[in-house]
């Protein structure tokens, strides 16, 4: 009989004495009655009491029933100190959103596009944009992998503060470029602090809130990328009049009927136009080098440093000085120590840690499978929605007026998803939110084949929808289940990887999808028929996603350890009884006391 099957009778049997028990006679580890106390916590030069950690874990049931509401009446200081991190994070969204606008500003186009002499227009070459598009997601990706060392050394708020500085030169890069080489390195030197921006906040929110309120804040880190496409578009389309798109509708050839004087003029008002627009980004950078000196640092950093009275201040930030602080100290010195002992045994934490054992690749396999589905259902096609609109004929007015509108619809779904996912769990929101959005996209791409002004208006509707329906799966069902699949010793590094990952994907999509839907020579000319190509990448994701993406929700981070150690099949993360799988594992390691 293999130790698998051993594990299984073991657990079959302890169900039946749970049956027999009854409710009120369980004690689980991680209650007040039964309470796991490591070694490695009792050698912490300022280790908590018994009854004090049992106070901590009486803390943390209570915060997962406690009501949405109440929960952040009590709390919003946990709100507030996140409030720098999702500023910072905005930025991805703001250069997106300028990116999509900036494209189609006529000072813009007179600068670094061409001229078509068939269609008497300007356009970008779809090498250029989708160059310029790769490099922003490659530099994320750096950042990102960088980020999993210095979160570890210097933990979230510092090295937030040192990106938000460094993140200034890039802009001022992109801000005075003069040819598209020059904007390309903007472009990638400023996507290395964005990586950091986003790896740093999904951080901290996963370290410094408690289970009631990780996945409502979760929720709010892909709103607040959203807010900042918002803005980044709001910011681009109100520079857009400086040189309207008819002042050279008339002509054949750009250079041939121009006068030099307009050129020369058009040099003058570029500060007008795209120059002003970009060097806004510097704004959410300033804010936050200006406000997280006031906030904190995540508490379990601090405990892994063995700098206890600043991780008590740290509590105190996020709970008030009226909270239990030792208590919710204790629970966290308590998973810190479960963590340590597990070092002790295999040293160290390193990114080959991720792979090391069947365990970590199975929980590194999952956290970056979440975001290889966020890129092949078509993220960069939606994305880039608002250019694709102007190229199909659409004017810019009734383009940029249905894209704004339609990302209020998308940031209410995120602050929906915050609460639908506590109470359907995070797996199921990512499972069926995708095959919403899978509907959706069907719709969309059959969209292509109506014709005239309604059938142009309906594709605009429908990619706008797509792009809120998209927030069901891959908004906040996917930043918590990242947050919580990964174990606390290597949290960080699993973050870094996949969050890295998904920007090696998206550059790698950037380069390939504006020939799959852009018209002109060497292009698929698919338009919006290309919503069927995700379609299709989107189901197939779905199917290994069944059986590798756990349900996390309700669930501590030594309850995953515990459900992953006891080779629980995936897929029955959320059913199963984790009260008396506690028990039968506090006696087999005689931990209970």
């Amino acid at each position: 009989m293999s130790a698998l099957d051993d594990i299984k009778d073991d657990y079959k049997h302890e169900m039946q004495h749970v049956e027999e028990l009854g409710v009120n006679e369980l004690r689980p580890v991680g209650t007040t009655s039964d309470v796991e106390y490591p070694q490695a916590l009792r050698d912490m030069e300022e280790a908590p009491s018994l009854d004090t950690l049992r106070a901590g874990l009486s803390l943390q049931q209570a915060d997962m029933t406690m009501p949405l509401g109440q929960a952040f009446s009590r709390d919003w200081r946990m709100f507030a100190c996140t409030l720098p991190f999702l500023i910072a994070a905005m930025g991805t969204g703001i250069d997106g959103g300028l990116s999509g606008i900036s494209v189609s500003m006529p000072k813009f186009l007179i600068k670094f596009g061409e001229f078509n002499p068939v269609t008497k227009s300007l356009f970008l070459p779809s090498l250029w944009k989708g160059l310029w598009d790769s490099m922003v997601a490659l530099g994320v990706a750096i950042g990102a992998m960088s980020s999993g060392y210095l979160l570890d050394r210097w933990g979230p708020q510092k090295i937030v503060i040192i990106a938000s500085i460094l993140f200034i030169c890039p802009v001022m890069i992109q801000t005075f470029a003069n040819s598209r080489v020059m904007m390309l390195v903007g472009k990638l030197l400023g996507g290395i602090p964005q990586g950091i921006f986003n790896v740093a906040a999904s951080n901290f929110v996963s370290e410094a809130s408690n289970l009631r309120m990780r996945g409502p804040l979760s929720a709010l880190l892909p709103l607040s990328a959203i807010g900042g496409v918002a803005l980044g578009l709001t910011i681009g389309y109100e520079r857009i009049a400086y040189v309207t798109s008819g002042m050279f509708s008339h002509i054949t050839g750009l250079s041939q009927y121009v006068s030099k004087a307009v050129l020369t003029f058009c040099s003058y008002t570029d500060w007008l136009s795209w120059r002003l627009a970009l060097i806004m980004q510097v704004v959410p950078p300033i804010i936050c080098i200006a406000t997280l000196p006031f906030a904190t640092t995540s508490p379990i950093f601090l405990v892994k440093k063995g700098r206890m009275e600043d991780a008590r201040q740290s509590l105190r930030k996020l709970y008030g000085t009226t909270a239990d602080i030792p208590a919710r100290l204790a629970i966290i010195q308590q998973a810190v120590a479960i963590e340590r002992e597990e070092a002790a045994k295999i040293g160290a934490s390193s990114y080959k840690d991720l792979f090391s054992t069947a365990i970590a690749r199975k929980r590194t396999f999952a956290s970056a499978w979440l975001w290889f589905t966020y890129q092949a259902n078509g993220q960069v096609f939606i994305a880039s929605g608002l250019y694709f609109l102007i190229i199909t004929g659409m004017d810019i007015t009734t383009a940029f007026t249905i894209s704004v509108c339609f990302l209020s619809l998308s940031a209410l779904v995120n602050i929906g998803s915050g609460t639908i996912i506590n109470k359907v769990g995070r797996r199921n929101a990512f499972l069926y939110g995708n095959l919403i959005y899978m509907a959706v996209m069907a719709i969309l791409g059959g969209l292509h084949f109506a014709k005239g002004h309604s059938g142009q208006l309906a594709v605009a509707v429908m990619i706008n929808i797509a792009i809120a329906a998209q927030q069901l799966g891959g908004g906040a069902p996917t930043y918590t289940l990242l947050n919580e699949i990964s174990s606390l010793r290597l949290r960080a590094k699993t973050q870094s990887l996949a969050i890295a990952f998904n920007f090696v994907l998206n550059w790698a999509w950037n380069l390939v999808t504006p020939y799959i839907y852009q018209p002109g020579a060497g292009n698929a000319n698919l338009g919006a028929a290309s919503a069927f190509i995700f379609v299709g990448t989107t189901g197939l994701c779905l199917v290994v996603a069944f059986f590798v993406i756990p349900e996390t929700n309700g669930r501590t981070v030594v309850q995953m350890d515990l459900l992953y150690e006891s080779k629980v099949p995936i897929r029955k993360f959320g059913s199963t009884d984790i009260a008396a799988l506690e028990r039968l594992h506090a006696r087999e390691h005689n931990v209970s006391l």
